[in-house]
């Protein structure tokens, strides 16, 4: 999952974004994450609205009728956003996917606002950016809507932030606030860091603290958790210093 370019100029911006923002739009890459995170309930307590347009329930509604856990099937997952898609996978896996969705899908229909865009003219600005191809309905719909609401939208998928041509924020800078505002703990906080970074998200801006976190966690073991987490600071993008 590519979501964040990691840069300090970034950080900062979505920083302020987050620091100063009451309402959400939760675009479906980032509503995958905090259900994987188990926190959504945690941020929509966090916040006065937490909001999430009906074409992306629509999309989670239409991949659960797709699977089917009793026999082998294909695996959800997206490789656009809105677009969801399936590969063959075991009747165990399929399961496991299917409860997840599935409890996804429910959890968002009862804990977040189900909202949609209000005019035609909401979508025809971002057909006008030229963007259309490149993103499907549900994505157009969680764009638009924020544009409309005028409210933060919140993604990991970093093309859709940058097409998006709207404020907007990622998971990780969300998880931050949420730490600095006291929402989550410090060892949440450490522990959704580590999950993103084993579920291959990139680029996770990772400090000292969250090393050391998971050091202890393991009891200073080199385990194979521990190599997952510092092969993050083995890429082209990783700079020491920052």
């Amino acid at each position: 999952v590519i979501c964040f370019w990691g840069d300090p100029l970034q950080i900062s911006s979505e920083s302020s974004i987050a620091s100063a923002s009451r309402d959400l739009l939760l675009e479906t890459s980032s509503l995958v994450t905090l259900h994987g995170l188990g926190l959504l309930a945690k941020v929509v307590t966090a916040f006065d609205r937490v909001c999430i347009t009906q074409q992306t329930v629509d999309a989670l509604a239409e991949a659960v009728v797709n699977l089917f856990p009793e026999k082998e099937g294909g695996q959800l997952f997206s490789d656009s956003p809105g677009h969801f898609c399936l590969i063959t996978r075991s009747s165990e896996e399929a399961t496991r996917e299917f409860s997840f969705y599935q409890t996804l899908l429910l959890d968002s229909r009862v804990k977040c606002e189900i909202v949609a865009p209000r005019s035609a003219s909401a979508l025809a600005q971002i057909e006008d950016l030229g963007v259309q191809r490149a993103l499907g309905p549900a994505a157009l719909s969680s764009i638009a809507t924020a544009k409309e609401l005028g409210i933060v939208l919140v993604s990991d998928d970093l093309r859709l932030k940058a097409l998006s041509g709207h404020p907007n924020i990622g998971t990780l800078t969300l998880l931050r606030q949420l730490r600095v505002a006291g929402n989550i703990s410090e060892d949440e906080y450490h522990e959704a860091i580590l999950w993103l970074v084993s579920h291959k998200y990139s680029f996770v801006s990772i400090d000292k603290a969250d090393a050391v976190w998971v050091l202890r966690k393991s009891d200073w073991a080199a385990t194979s958790e521990v190599g997952a987490f510092f092969q993050a600071l083995t890429g082209p993008e990783c700079n020491a210093e920052q």
